[in-house]
């Protein structure tokens, strides 16, 4: 489990760099925006990271699962509503 989400954010992280780049060209970043959104970011991946030392690797997939499940069922209504 440790592997695939070291896995998943590295993926993450060259897919945001590259988009991030991409877009940037000629743009001005608006500083406090970005920091409403990076500093609970941190913060919350520092406290799930406690939180999840704490934890089971059984709970831990069992909540992603469902996460999953209810994320793919979430755009499936909107897809057939829209």
């Amino acid at each position: 489990m440790k592997q695939a989400v070291g896995t998943s954010l590295a993926i993450i992280v060259i897919n945001s760099a590259a988009g991030f780049s991409a877009h940037a060209t000629g743009y001005t970043i608006h500083w406090a925006t970005t920091a409403a959104f990076a500093v609970p970011a941190i913060v919350g991946s520092v406290v799930a990271a406690r939180l999840a030392r704490r934890l089971h690797d059984k709970h831990i997939r069992i909540s992603f699962a469902v996460l999953i499940f209810a994320v793919a069922a979430w755009v499936t209504a909107g897809t057939i509503t829209a």
